[in-house]
């Protein structure tokens, strides 16, 4: 019996593979983890709760080493060191550190501060781990089954918690496992998605370039007729401009004074108006683009101004001016018609600029190794953390309420992170930044938003983007 239940805690232990540092189980340790997991559920309680009773170095088995490491504690000199050391068995794990690296005392916490100094849980029913070997004996319970106080000094006895704690786990990764499968079908659907649309990008385009040139002969005849109908409006523009001003001159009878007379009024208007600086401005003007009449021309108007005023055709007001107003010339419905066509045929033609430019930079960026991030390009997500709320948007930008978190900066790290940076400088700080911890997720979710450095946020984003497919290792 006794020889059975050292067998089997060997078994169990070389079982648990999974390590407290980032290490992951060897494909032998999970097999013989299944194996020797249901061979120990199949015996008596009163012989499991015998399994879990650790003895120390001069055992079977080392206490503190993980099953794959227990080879090399059975022999009768134990190697350390790279190989420069040896020392009998029985120093192994007699709380005294014999060995610069730690190895000789897996199961005390003799070494503890040094590099490699740790010691292994088997915590049976749930999931292996190490812990540094400063936490042996310490009279605080961190492995679950309790195997890291056996030996303490405090008086300490630790309840196997492995079970309740393995059931959570257990139910947890049940859950996980669950929203993985919705995620990974939502998944399928967004790469089928993204391989369409990019894979159609250039029919896309081409056809985009077609309607593109069909538009180019009407714009074309549309500038053409508009640039002749503004022609022909701007000579009706100053023919009526011309008979604005030769209307005036009839109203004022300007025709029947000489020039001295002409002077006279225009000083006396300039003394009256107190404006002779504003009207010497502006008889400087006219002499820089007035054309000047024939002395004939001049003449014949001055003779036909007064015979109007003595056939009593001009106002007996000289001062008066009709109600003619400059710039109030209407274009031709013609031409308005015209310029309305041609407005409407630009915009489309910019609609359609829009759209190329929009396929050409859509095909540079990175949508994952199967294009299953293009279901996402333009969407934004929230999250509320402390008073702010956090929007992140794909492919775009990071926000803090109106605060700058960062321009989009790819993914990395294999597409398991985004960045987010070049955001608003803090003050006397860094410009502000923003790491997406990317994990699987039956729907979109950002949370768990920290700021482990000023200015530097974090945050974990869910999406069924990065649920891969279950391997045969998933359990």
């Amino acid at each position: 019996m006794v020889f059975r239940l050292v067998l089997l805690l060997t078994w169990c232990c070389f079982a648990h593979g999974w390590l407290w540092s980032s290490a992951s189980p060897s494909d032998v340790d999970l097999a013989l983890e299944k194996t020797i997991q249901q061979q120990l559920l199949d015996m008596p309680e009163a012989e499991q709760a015998d399994v879990d009773t650790f003895g120390n170095g001069n055992g079977n088995y080392a206490l503190g080493v993980a099953p794959s490491l227990q080879e090399k504690y059975k022999a009768e000199y134990f190697t350390c060191d790279d190989g420069r050391k040896r020392i009998p068995r029985a120093q192994v794990n007699d709380d005294y550190c014999d060995c610069q690296d730690s190895s000789d005392e897996p199961g005390t916490s003799a070494c503890a501060g040094k590099v490699g100094a740790r010691f292994y849980c088997v915590n049976f029913g749930y999931r292996s781990l190490y812990i540094p070997a400063s936490k042996v004996g310490d009279g605080i319970c961190d492995c679950c089954d309790g195997s890291d106080e056996v030996n303490n000094a405090h008086g300490i006895t630790c309840e196997n918690r492995c079970d309740e704690v393995g059931k959570q786990y257990r139910e947890e990764q049940a859950r996980l496992k669950e929203q993985r499968g919705e995620g990974i079908k939502i998944r399928q659907d967004y790469i089928r998605r993204g391989k369409l649309a990019l894979n159609t990008g250039s029919d896309r385009k081409a056809k985009l370039n077609d309607e593109l040139n069909a538009l180019s002969p009407s714009l074309s005849d549309l500038e053409n007729e508009m640039r002749q109908l503004e022609e022909k409006d701007s000579c009706a523009k100053e023919t009526s401009s011309s008979e604005l001003f030769e209307q005036r001159v009839d109203a004022l009878s300007l025709n029947s004074l000489d020039v001295t007379q002409l002077q006279k009024l225009i000083i006396k208007l300039a003394v009256e108006l107190e404006g002779g600086e504003h009207l010497a401005g502006l008889v400087a003007d006219e002499l820089k683009g007035s054309e000047t009449s024939t002395t004939e021309e001049a003449s014949s108007d001055k003779e036909q101004q007064q015979q109007k005023s003595e056939e009593g055709e001009t106002d007996s007001s000289v001062f008066w001016v009709p109600d003619i107003e400059e710039g109030t010339y209407e274009e031709s419905e013609e031409l308005m018609n015209v310029r309305s066509k041609l407005e409407e045929l630009e915009g489309q033609k910019q609609e359609l600029e829009e759209k190329l430019k929009g396929i050409d930079d859509e095909a540079n960026l990175d949508f994952g190794v199967e294009k299953e991030y293009w279901a996402i390009k333009d969407e934004c997500y929230k999250a509320k953390a402390d008073q702010y709320t956090y929007e992140i948007c794909m492919y775009d930008k990071a926000t803090q309420d109106s605060v700058s978190l960062g321009k989009w900066d790819g993914f990395h790290e294999d597409y398991s992170v985004i960045k987010f940076t070049n955001g608003d400088k803090c003050w006397n700080g860094p410009k502000r930044s923003l790491t997406l911890k990317v994990e699987c997720g039956a729907e979109e979710l950002l949370h768990s938003i920290t700021e482990p450095s000023t200015c530097e946020y974090s945050a974990k984003f869910a999406t069924p983007a990065a649920c891969q497919e279950f391997s045969s290792g998933d359990i």
